[in-house]
């Protein structure tokens, strides 16, 4: 009988830095983790080229925005309790298509309304432009939806409601979203209660900017990156500066991939891994 790649305790390590929920956690393991094991095993992780941080951040998103949402493929499972969507896809890119189908279709419909406090104001720069801090997972749902990109899709409401990431957005004159970033918070400590080493960040715990994104999870133009760019010198936050350092002759993408390695080495040398 083949072993089922979820009881491997290392790939199970190694999904689980990706996620706190278990269910996502099975997932990954059944889907990335099935398709690695076929090309040498789990450690072949690390080297597949098409198995980039980039490409695994976003379908971890689209398995935890389907899992919140209770989607009905879920459940649709084989003899080994597998669902059968991740047991057809044969490939990263294949997965990668399933989750941009999933992002294609959550971003359809109308915008809905924002309410008092789902955002504030935190910082009015030249020419108009604005800082605006997203506060309620119906700003990310919004924000989701005029900047086509995944924010708001499930993935990000918990860690922001529990205050352990903060989304930020730069607006235009005009009110429009330009670039959206995600800043965490360092200094966390493992809760035993709820399990999950994200829960309680230390009192005066600095911030680290995880993720600026355009449009389409595309590089913004150079010109809003340089209105951000005075705000973000005088926020204190880390790593802003890395996303600056790329002069247009790399691949994008490659670029964002090469910033995830980095905030995973940190957290490592933190010590901050599940247990």
């Amino acid at each position: 009988m083949k072993r089922d790649l979820r009881d491997n305790p290392e790939l199970r390590r190694w999904a689980e830095s990706w996620t706190p929920l278990p269910a996502v956690a099975d997932m990954l393991i059944i889907s990335v983790g099935r398709i690695v094991s076929r090309h040498g095993g789990w450690q072949a992780i690390w080297g597949l080229e098409s198995v980039n941080p980039g490409a695994i951040s976003h379908i971890v998103d689209w398995l935890t925005a389907d899992y919140l949402a209770g989607a009905a493929w879920i459940d649709r499972v084989d003899s080994l309790g597998r669902p059968l969507k991740l047991m057809k896809c044969g490939s990263i890119e294949r997965l990668l298509h399933e989750a941009e189908k999933a992002m294609r279709k959550r971003l359809q419909g109308a915008v809905a309304a924002l309410g008092e406090g789902d955002e504030i104001t935190v910082a009015t720069l030249r020419d108009g432009y604005t800082v605006v801090r997203l506060m309620t997972p119906r700003a990310l749902d919004v924000e989701s939806k005029r900047m086509r990109h995944c924010v708001g899709h499930g993935a990000y409401d918990e860690p922001l409601e529990r205050g352990t990431i903060e989304i930020y957005s730069l607006r235009d004159p005009d009110g429009r979203p330009l670039i959206t970033m995600e800043v965490a918070l360092d200094n966390l400590t493992w809760d035993e209660t709820e399990g999950d080493f994200r829960t309680r960040p230390l009192e005066g715990s600095g911030r680290t900017v995880e993720q600026i994104q355009g449009p389409g999870n595309g590089r913004p133009p150079n010109e809003h990156l340089d209105v951000l760019r005075v705000f973000l010198a005088r926020s204190g936050w880390s790593l802003w500066q890395e996303w600056y350092r790329w002069d247009g002759r790399e691949d994008w993408t490659g670029f964002v991939d090469h910033l995830l390695a980095i905030a995973d080495n940190q957290e490592r040398e933190d010590g901050i891994q599940p247990r």
